[in-house]
């Protein structure tokens, strides 16, 4: 049957949201349910308006993306094409590498408030932004720090209601989570409430001062 052709080309060309169904996570896998919150939405469209310039690169390595899935052949300028195989659809798939993505969790000693105005895009691009040594914070009281990296962060354990990250700073920062920020989580450090941050508009953030922390 032509459907299950077509369904079977979907899933094997890893089109959004079908990476799920392998365990994969998605950053820009588009809006397909209605439910995404109101922070995401200026971003799809941008990283596709965006693709293959600096600063669609840059969108891609905040939000921790490795890699890029894409139907069709010339590949992305900026972006590595390691591998590029025909689907069922009969069509080329190819799958491109994000060079120096971020990680998932990392800390960072600089602040920089968010814009109050505007979709949040413009912040995250802004040229003096450098998002490997600062953070933009949706907080009144955010703003100076020490730039640049301070530490490292690892997530040690995942489910779907709760994240735990370990972490090691030698000074005060803060700690990033590359996971959609909703005011309904909640965070503490070594068991003790702290405020939830949005990080870089759309991720989740805390303070966290020097040492070794969970």
């Amino acid at each position: 049957e032509p459907s299950w052709s077509a369904a079977l080309a979907s899933v094997d060309a890893l089109r959004p949201p079908s990476g799920v169904r392998w365990g994969l996570f998605g950053s820009f896998d588009g809006q397909f349910t209605g439910l995404e919150p109101r922070s995401l939405l200026p971003f799809l469209p941008a990283a596709v308006r965006l693709s293959g310039t600096p600063d669609g690169l840059r969108l891609l390595q905040v939000a921790n993306v490795g890699h890029v899935v894409r139907l069709g052949r010339g590949g992305v300028p900026g972006l590595e094409l390691p591998e590029g195989r025909a689907t069922g659809a009969g069509c080329e798939r190819q799958l491109l590498r994000v060079p120096e993505p971020l990680p998932r969790a990392y800390v960072v000693g600089g602040e920089r408030r968010a814009p109050e105005t505007g979709d949040g895009v413009a912040g995250l691009l802004d040229a003096a932004f450098d998002p490997r040594r600062s953070v933009l914070l949706a907080d009144p009281h955010a703003g100076g720090g020490d730039p640049g990296p301070v530490g490292e962060a690892r997530v040690t354990s995942r489910r779907s209601d709760a994240v735990e990250v370990e972490a090691v700073l030698a000074r005060p920062g803060v700690l990033v989570l590359v996971e959609a920020y909703d005011p309904g989580w909640r965070v503490t450090v070594d068991g003790r409430q702290a405020p939830l941050l949005a990080a870089n508009v759309l991720f989740r953030g805390v303070r966290v001062p020097a040492g070794h922390h969970r």
